[in-house]
């Protein structure tokens, strides 16, 4: 497996070193040189008798607000995107960012300024090369199967393919170089025709927003990937990969639903994180209610712990970073905020009285090496002592319920204990 993964990764980095050098035009300091995109089957010809390059048979379900050729597509829930199809392009728009984005059929004329919103960005579609600022988009390109047309990815990475490309290093630039003239003019723009992030900019010319991780719900941020679609004429394909997925959940939640109701009690659920003013905004406990994490635990048949309740504990405090986060945090004039607990230990305090009404715990603190984070690393971070008596006072603890997010790190021991814990408590 080794030597395996040796020879991909040789490979991959010498076709890149080809295409960077044959390909790829020579950036001009002066004078940017954009991507030439290359000569393929993506684009139609100039004697195609085709006017509709986009008939409904092709479009991404979802209600229309018409019926006609032209009337916009919202998609079926999520709440963030529309679409609206034309002949020979579409008009997106990302709602969150309030940007739209104008994909024209490589091969045809694209729309001028005035039909189309003021501001719009144009794409030639579909994209050839794209860089991956961060980790989410990955994924969706993955389920798309068009991860053939990254150019570069984030260095946190964690797919096989994208690992490769890291190891080749075809690394996607940070936030910030994205602001360095120089390096956007010799060594991004030449080399791509989409720069996939979360966060708008307006200046860059390929440059999309894509808002997957902020549309409320589970599923709304499932439908994206016909967002993502829609830039590699997938519209079609992303319908079907997003219908299996909507399909397999609700027939999973029925399941979870009908085993939890033939339960005497019900299971209440947490998810918890801690954070420091080192490494994040301040010195805290979150307790975290965002709208998607509530619609997972209630579809697998588990209830929140009160977050109306948390909210009026004595000095707990709303995050002033993330929705529907309540702190317990202590020195936050530290950091410019005000409110919170005078001392870590009081905060500590009232974060055990909220703990032992939970069940069921999710971890979500941040591991840099998830190998390393085990179960006394956890009650190392939450001032915790397993014992006993702590067993008893702590449901989570007593149920042996604790659980993480970093499942593709565990040995295969651990992820059959963890299944087991799963069924028994659920």
């Amino acid at each position: 497996m080794h030597l395996l993964l040796t020879l991909l990764s040789a490979t991959c980095c010498v076709g890149v070193a080809l295409a960077q050098t044959a390909g790829a035009p020579a950036p001009v300091a002066a004078t940017p040189t954009l991507y030439q995109r290359p000569n393929n089957s993506d684009c139609v010809t100039t004697t195609s008798s085709v006017t509709n390059y986009f008939p409904l048979q092709f479009q991404i379900a979802g209600s229309s607000t018409g019926t006609t050729q032209q009337a916009q597509v919202n998609v079926t829930v999520a709440q963030d995107f529309t679409v609206q199809y034309m002949d020979s392009y579409k008009i997106v728009t990302n709602l969150y960012v309030n940007e739209t984005y104008v994909l024209y059929q490589c091969g045809t004329t694209p729309p001028t300024a005035d039909m189309v919103p003021a501001g719009s960005k144009f794409f030639q579609i579909p994209l050839t090369s794209v860089t991956v600022v961060e980790t989410i988009p990955y994924a969706y390109l993955q389920a798309l199967n068009v991860t053939d047309r990254v150019f570069s990815v984030s260095s946190d990475t964690v797919a096989p393919c994208g690992q490769l490309q890291v190891a080749c290093t075809q690394i996607a630039p940070t936030a910030e170089m994205l602001s360095d003239t120089d390096y956007l003019d010799n060594e991004l723009l030449p080399y791509v025709d989409g720069i996939i992030t979360s966060t708008p900019n307006g200046s860059i010319s390929p440059l999309f927003a894509f808002s997957a991780s902020t549309d409320p719900g589970s599923l709304n941020r499932a439908e994206w990937l016909k967002f993502m679609g829609l830039f590699f004429n997938m519209d079609d394909f992303a319908n079907t990969v997003f219908d299996e997925i909507n399909s397999t959940y609700y027939m999973n939640s029925a399941v979870y639903k009908s085993a939890a109701a033939m339960r005497s009690n019900t299971t209440t659920v947490a998810w918890v994180d801690r954070i420091d003013n080192i490494t994040d905004y301040a010195n805290a406990f979150e307790v975290s209610y965002a709208q998607y994490k509530v619609q997972y635990t209630s579809d697998a048949g588990g209830n929140m712990t009160n977050q109306s309740a948390v909210a009026a504990m004595t000095n707990v405090v709303a995050s002033p970073y993330s929705v529907n986060t309540q702190w317990f945090a202590w020195d936050l004039v530290d950091v410019g905020l005000t409110g919170g607990f005078a001392t870590e230990a009081d905060a500590v305090t009232a974060f055990h009285a909220f703990l032992q009404t939970v069940d069921v715990l999710i971890d979500e603190t941040y591991a840099e090496d998830p190998t390393q984070y085990d179960f006394s690393t956890f009650l190392q971070t939450f001032n915790l002592t397993s014992n006993a008596t702590s067993n008893a006072t702590y449901p989570f603890l007593k149920n042996a319920a604790v659980f993480r997010l970093d499942l593709l790190t565990l040995s295969l021991a651990n992820v059959m204990v963890m299944m087991m814990q799963v069924v028994w408590s659920s």
